[in-house]
């Protein structure tokens, strides 16, 4: 008896453990690869959703305008599906994150649920909409964390590690001294291109940025 009870408090013992932490970088090139993506299917998507459109169109005026609403929509979904999917069903990884051999856990070091996925989503829309500010933070926060990140209580981590919610953890970034570098690109971008800096919407979807020029009438 006394031997099992040793066994369970070894088990439950907290582990020390060093985790890896993913960078502004790396996360930058995943997130290309899930638009590349996401922009394929979207035109199969929206192809559909247009002809959808336009056989309801038929009994209206605005043809072009209803088949316009459809592609947007139908991109605007895709885009929600993909991402919020793949971070709760799919082992916290888009084919971005497999690629790039990270995923997205929460703070605890367990898979995030379907309600932390959309508020993580959400949370991309609070990173982009001041120049996309909150996406550039997770270049020098010592845990890497953008603020979409922080609202949600997620990490971005190597694939290949695991800690627990006992574990004595050590946060190590992958891409220490980096930092300034991708500060510096990004104040360059300010500066001569910030058009390129709202077009970072594009990583959530091509529609999500036509969707926005439609609300602005821009």
């Amino acid at each position: 008896m006394g031997a099992d009870m040793a066994a369970v408090d070894a088990a439950d013992a907290p582990v020390e453990r060093t985790i890896t932490v993913i960078g502004f970088g790396r996360r930058l090139l995943a997130s290309m690869l899930d638009a590349v993506i996401i922009f394929f299917f979207s035109m199969i998507v929206s192809t559909m959703a247009g002809v959808i459109g336009m056989v309801l169109g038929m009994y209206s005026e605005d043809v072009e305008a209803i088949s316009s609403r459809f592609v947007v929509a139908s991109g605007l979904l895709l885009s929600i599906l993909y991402y919020i999917l793949s971070w709760s069903k799919g082992g916290g990884q888009t084919v971005g994150n497999f690629t790039c051999l990270m995923r997205v856990v929460g703070t605890d070091g367990q898979p995030i649920g379907l309600g932390r996925a959309v508020l993580r989503y959400l949370g991309y829309y609070v990173s982009i909409v001041p120049l996309s500010i909150g996406f550039l933070w997770a270049a020098f926060d010592k845990r890497r964390q953008g603020w979409h990140d922080k609202i949600a209580r997620t990490y971005v981590i190597e694939s290949d590690d695991h800690f627990s919610p006992n574990d004595r953890v050590t946060f190590v970034p992958n891409d220490p001294g980096k930092g300034k570098i991708w500060v510096l690109a990004w104040l360059v971008l300010a500066i001569f291109w910030p058009s390129a800096l709202v077009a970072s919407l594009w990583a959530l979807g091509p529609f999500i940025y036509k969707l926005v020029q439609a609300l602005t009438g821009r």
